[in-house]
């Protein structure tokens, strides 16, 4: 009975799995996937993709903390106060720093030895922290947010998981 119940949805699945991806062009399979994108997103393009993206994205925080930026266009327009602020522009601007330090670590620029292992999984952490941060900005109360930021965080995403797959020693 269960295994009847799990082949039939698994039919199913595979059978709008095609569906979808023939409509949008996609490959079938996630390793397919996968294959193509490292043919067409380019390592180094996506590691100086990264630097180039967050170090403004620092910027942009910095400024929210400072006031120069109204905080209700971040964080999907939904904190409340100046404290609660400063708590999470700080928790974002750590983070980034953090993704920058990686990332250069993966580029060479700072000589720093770590295991390739460790730089697999802190981006594959970075590719999901990226892939929330677009389905938030996709909720988000804020126009500006919605419309700018979304498309943004959906590159580091892809970004990010390109170099999840650049990384030896699978």
């Amino acid at each position: 009975m269960i295994y009847s119940c799990i082949n039939e949805f698994h039919e199913l699945y595979t059978q709008v799995q095609i569906k979808v991806f023939k409509i949008l062009g996609f490959p079938l399979t996630f390793g397919k996937f996968f294959t193509s994108m490292k043919k067409t997103l380019s390592e180094q393009i996506a590691t100086y993709g990264l630097l180039c993206i967050l170090g403004p994205m620092i910027l942009f925080h910095i400024l929210v903390l400072g006031g120069v930026v109204p905080y209700t266009i971040a964080w999907g327009g939904r904190l409340t106060s100046p404290t609660e602020m400063i708590r999470f522009e700080t928790i974002s601007i750590i983070s980034l720093l953090l993704m920058i330090i990686i990332v250069t670590i993966h580029a060479g620029i700072l000589k720093i030895r770590v295991q390739p292992i460790v730089l697999k999984i802190a981006f594959g952490v970075m590719a999901g922290l990226f892939l929330l941060n677009t389905l938030g900005n996709m909720q988000s109360l804020n126009e500006t947010e919605r419309l700018i930021f979304t498309p943004v965080t959906f590159l580091l995403f892809l970004f990010s998981l390109r170099l999840v797959f650049s990384i030896p020693g699978r």
